[in-house]
C-alpha cells in the first residue's frame, strides 16, 4: 500500500519519509521464540537512498481501528488500497516508543541490503476477525520455519531473543522515537 507524503520518523537526527505499508501474517520477527499472528512493515526512506522499516508485532485482543479502515477498503483483487480522506499512521503507536534496532535486509524480493530495522517492543492488537481478514487478503505471506532456523538470534534481558531476518550489526533499546505526521 502506497502512502501519499507527509509522515515521516526521525532516527539518528535523521528524517525518514513513510512511502509504503504492508502487513505479513504470521510475523518474520519472533521475541523470547514467540511468532505474531501479524507484522506492519512502514517502509521508509530518506533523501539519500537509505531505508528504514519500522515493525510492528500485532497479538490478538481488541479490534484495531487503523487496520480495520485498511480492510474495509481493501480490493477483492491483489491492487492498491486507495483510502478515502486522511489515515494517520501514528495514532497507531503505542506511547512508549522503546524498540529493537537492527541492520539488516529486506525480507522479500529483491532483499536488498544495508536496511535499518526498528522493531517496536510494545504491541498493539488486532481482533482475530482482523487476523482472518489479512490472512485471506494476504495469504500467509511471511518466511517459514525453514527461514526461522537460519536467522540470527540475539539475547535481551530476562533471556529473551529477537530473531531477524538478517544478521544483527548493531542491537539497542534506545528511549525514544519521533513520529509523526505532518499531513491533516
Amino acid at each position: 500500500m502506497q502512502y501519499d507524503p507527509g509522515s515521516e520518523v526521525e532516527f539518528d537526527g535523521r528524517h525518514f519519509a513513510l512511502e509504503q505499508l504492508h502487513f505479513h501474517t504470521p510475523s518474520e520477527h519472533l521475541i523470547a521464540h514467540r511468532r505474531f499472528p501479524v507484522e506492519l512493515h512502514l517502509v521508509h526512506h530518506d533523501g539519500e537512498g537509505c531505508v528504514l522499516v519500522l515493525g510492528l508485532l500485532f497479538g490478538v485482543g481488541p479490534a484495531n481501528p487503523f487496520v480495520e479502515r485498511i480492510l474495509q477498503d481493501a480490493p477483492r483483487d491483489i491492487g492498491r488500497v486507495d483510502l478515502e480522506g486522511h489515515l494517520d499512521v501514528s495514532k497507531l503507536f503505542p506511547t512508549d516508543k522503546h524498540f529493537y534496532s537492527y541492520e539488516g535486509s529486506l525480507t522479500t524480493a529483491p532483499y536488498e541490503e544495508g536496511i535499518q530495522w526498528l522493531i517496536l517492543s510494545d504491541h498493539p492488537t488486532v481482533s482475530a476477525e482482523q487476523v482472518v481478514r489479512l490472512l485471506v487478503l494476504e495469504g500467509g505471506n511471511a518466511r517459514g520455519p525453514a527461514a526461522e532456523r537460519t536467522r540470527d538470534r540475539r539475547e535481551l534481558g530476562g533471556g529473551g531473543a529477537v530473531y531477524a531476518a538478517a544478521p544483527f550489526s548493531k542491537f539497542f533499546t534506545p528511549s525514544s522515537l519521533n513520529i509523526g505526521s505532518s499531513a491533516g
